[in-house]
């Protein structure tokens, strides 16, 4: 019984092992496609001066760990790099806190729209940034070589994931248009553009039976010899 029950034990250690090494990163948060429709300035040393935009998104308690961030952009340059700034508490006028911020290798992965003779991009940036749940902000803007344009791309909302998304809270930081920290839509500009967030989720609940099953058989065989 003792070798059953031990045995019963190192499976479910390695059950839950297996599945936690299994499991690859959510979606944690995507404010929806490219509409295809119109782009605001979202870009670092590119034709222009710094611009970027700001969307807000939540981070849920069972997916704390961010992987990766991204943005869609209509773009006329090759970015192998991007910035990236993570904040809380932006407003009209205020940046808030600077959480994680970065410039990392980035991919730029076609996504088959064309704006005004731009491509759109994917830019996805990997990143490993630890969150308390709440709301927070986003920017992730396209690194140029003094030259070119980007736009990130405005959304309807079409397969988006998670919260907040079409709420309007968009907010742009720009050297270019002298802007500080201004809601879109007090400067009559569409206020929801393409982002998003990966994260890595935490271990499952079958998991977690999984290794107390196996701690309960333990127990029952301490009991018996105790006896």
């Amino acid at each position: 019984m003792l070798r059953r029950l031990l045995s019963w034990t190192c499976f479910a250690l390695l059950v839950a092992t297996a599945q936690q090494s299994q499991a690859g990163p959510c979606q944690l948060w995507y404010n929806g496609d490219p509409d295809g429709t119109n782009g605001l300035a979202n870009s670092v040393n590119a034709g222009w001066a710094d611009s970027r935009i700001y969307e807000d998104f939540v981070v849920s308690p069972n997916c704390p760990v961010i992987c990766a961030v991204y943005s869609d952009n209509f773009m006329n340059f090759t970015a192998t790099s991007a910035a990236w700034e993570i904040r809380t508490d932006v407003g009209p006028g205020t940046g808030g806190t600077l959480v994680a911020s970065g410039t990392g290798a980035a991919t730029q992965t076609p996504n088959g729209l064309i704006l005004l003779g731009h491509t759109g991009y994917t830019i996805k940036v990997d990143v490993n940034v630890s969150l308390a749940p709440g709301t927070y902000w986003l920017s992730v803007a396209p690194i140029g070589q003094g030259v070119g344009e980007s736009f990130l791309a405005t959304t309807l909302g079409a397969n988006a994931v998670g919260a907040p998304i079409q709420n309007n809270n968009a907010v742009i930081d720009s050297v270019l248009f002298s802007i500080s920290w201004t809601p879109m839509g007090d400067l009559g500009l569409p206020t929801n553009y393409s982002m998003g967030v990966y994260a890595v989720p935490e271990p499952s609940s079958l998991v977690i039976l999984g290794i107390g099953g196996g701690l309960l058989g333990l127990n029952l065989v301490r009991r018996r010899r105790a006896k």
